[in-house]
């Protein structure tokens, strides 16, 4: 039996969008521009006006799609990382400025060479992740396994110490009534 026919189901039916409208020329300008504007696959899958999932199975499906899709985002990023590097390394560029009459003709042109230096900045970033080991902030010095034990074996037996004297002197030893030497941590304090 045929379902009844709602509001609902024929704005789907208005809507509905296929494979093949998006592998056409039109559809392939599209998803490249969306995809190199930085948009993501959620995005883009919204654009289109279907779910992620069915994108992606579109995507796994059509190499057309997938290409579509993947060389907006790469060139896009090739974009990016070229900005980073011109910046990261300092560059010059030609500003013309030009002076006009009334009538919009050009009475005098001038051509000035400007420099942009380096920037510190993107220069650090650049280095911090094409090479990490050298240039990350956090350096760690590696001791001998051994020596870091025999120091930590060494912290863990004065602290044991500590707790039993502790424990001595409240269990059987010395309560002469006063309250215990040890001073109150700051988390016990608020708790009363």
């Amino acid at each position: 039996m045929p379902r009844k026919r709602t509001k609902i189901t024929e704005e789907r039916d208005i809507h509905r969008t296929n494979m093949a409208e998006w592998e056409t020329r039109s559809g392939i300008l599209k998803l490249r521009g969306w995809a190199s504007n930085g948009l993501s696959y959620k995005d883009i899958a919204q654009k289109m006006g279907i779910t992620e999932p069915t994108l992606i199975k579109w995507r796994h499906k059509s190499e057309i799609i997938q290409e579509a899709c993947t060389w907006g985002r790469d060139r896009a990023d090739l974009f990016v990382e070229s900005a980073l590097f011109k910046r990261a390394t300092g560059y010059s560029y030609e500003e013309v400025q030009t002076t006009q009459d009334s009538k919009r003709r050009v009475l005098e042109r001038k051509i000035t060479k400007k420099e942009v230096p380096a920037s510190t900045t993107a220069a650090i970033f650049w280095l911090c992740n094409r090479k990490p080991k050298e240039w990350k902030n956090q350096k760690y010095e590696h001791t001998d396994n051994q020596e870091s034990l025999n120091k930590l074996d060494a912290v863990l037996k004065r602290i044991d110490g500590e707790c039993k004297k502790d424990t001595d002197e409240g269990e059987g030893g010395k309560n002469d009534g006063t309250t215990s030497a040890t001073p109150k941590t700051e988390l016990e304090t608020h708790d009363r």
